[in-house]
């Protein structure tokens, strides 16, 4: 990446937060009128952006850390996104690769059936082009086939591998 295009990516992320701070300001200006009532939509409004901002950070930073084989750093991450929402199926998902290159292949599995529970998906109901949910779902079900195949679990891998397919998870 050059450095004109970490300026730019720094100037997006500038906007973002200055959303969050006028967020804030908005509040402020109706606190200090009296409006206390009125204050706390702007109010929750920048604490769930900046939930959200920070959730989406920790996952992105898990991902990094895994690539760079630190699954420890990569696991905190991943925890700290889930303590925020325990229904983040981003967080879940890359929890579950993490535990995959730990070789915890058990607790990886139950990552993905997370992703899956929370999104609870009827395959032969989606339509196309898939949503994000459907994306996230479908990469659990690869996922799973993936462990279960590395784990010699036949029968397993091939219903996973069905699903993720049947969600459209085109496997090249």
């Amino acid at each position: 990446m050059t450095k004109e295009e970490i300026k730019d990516d720094i100037s997006i992320k500038a906007s973002k937060t200055s959303n969050f701070i006028e967020m804030i300001n908005k509040g402020v200006r109706y606190y200090s009128d009296g409006k206390f009532e009125e204050s706390l939509t702007f109010f929750d409004q920048a604490v769930e952006d900046a939930s959200r901002a920070v959730k989406s950070a920790l996952t992105n930073k898990a991902v990094s850390l895994t690539k760079l084989n630190r699954f420890d750093d990569a696991w905190n991450c991943c925890n700290e996104a889930l303590e925020i929402d325990h229904t983040d199926c981003r967080a879940w998902n890359q929890m579950g690769l993490v535990y995959e290159k730990l070789g915890k292949f058990d607790d990886a599995i139950h990552c993905f059936d997370k992703v899956i529970e929370i999104t609870s998906l009827e395959p032969d109901l989606v339509t196309f082009p898939a949503s994000y949910e459907v994306e996230i779902c479908a990469m659990a079900w690869y996922n799973k086939y993936r462990i279960f195949e590395e784990m010699g679990k036949v029968e397993e891998s091939e219903k996973c591998y069905v699903m993720a397919e049947k969600l459209g998870h085109f496997l090249k």
